[in-house]
């Protein structure tokens, strides 16, 4: 009987999910065993383990990252989510004033490239600076920040509202410009993005895009 992966919940964090369906039920070098089991009833039932062959492993993990997300307080941001996408929602249409000059840039206290003191003031609005997204204003140490969290993932992973979106448009595998997920349609990515045309402004593109350098979650 073929297992439909997709009603799993963790699915969009799974590698190889192709893989992993064509490998369920298969043997491999681990432990396998075949027991007889006696329900309540009565009933008697033969049970063959063959393993789960890399499925198991992934989404123990998967959620024992989510566990330890939890502890430092990702769930608060899963609360939050509304609120960050509704003070960014109110940002668009907003305009530097001159030379890069933002209202965003006098409260980080550095005028200049914007982009991720947006994402950063948005932040500080909802109250997760730091703890959730870092305070910074240079995008590449937003891709580090992420990285070394294990939560950085690539152009092809379909991100969730609230997550941050990085692109690299100089192709030179780093990163560039930095905005924030509004939704996803489909297989559309649409997002709100400061310094972008000198203003806030919403922008969509396709999972996959090539100028997209990864997805911070």
């Amino acid at each position: 009987e073929r297992f439909d992966l997709t009603a799993l919940r963790c699915y969009r964090d799974l590698k190889d999910a192709r893989r992993l369906e064509r490998s369920l039920g298969t043997l491999g070098g681990g432990n396998h065993f075949i027991e007889i089991d006696e329900a309540k009833d009565g009933t008697k039932y033969l049970i063959i383990h063959s393993g789960s062959r890399n499925l198991g492993k992934q989404v123990a993990e998967l959620y024992q990252k989510l566990a330890s997300n939890l502890d430092r307080g990702y769930g608060d941001y899963l609360k939050k989510r509304d609120e960050i996408i509704k003070i960014a929602n109110e940002q668009v249409g907003y305009k530097e004033y001159a030379n890069n000059k933002t209202k965003y840039g006098e409260w980080y206290g550095v005028q200049g490239e914007w982009c991720d003191i947006f994402i950063s003031w948005l932040a500080y609005k909802t109250g997760i600076l730091n703890s959730l997204i870092p305070k910074e204003a240079y995008v590449p140490n937003t891709a580090a920040w992420f990285k070394e969290k294990g939560q950085l993932k690539d152009r092809n992973y379909t991100p969730s509202k609230g997550d941050l979106i990085l692109f690299d448009y100089n192709k030179n595998r780093v990163p560039d410009h930095i905005g924030i997920v509004e939704y996803v349609e489909g297989n559309v990515i649409h997002t709100i993005e400061g310094n972008k045309s000198k203003m806030v402004k919403r922008q969509q593109y396709a999972i996959g895009n090539s100028g997209i350098f990864g997805i911070g979650v």
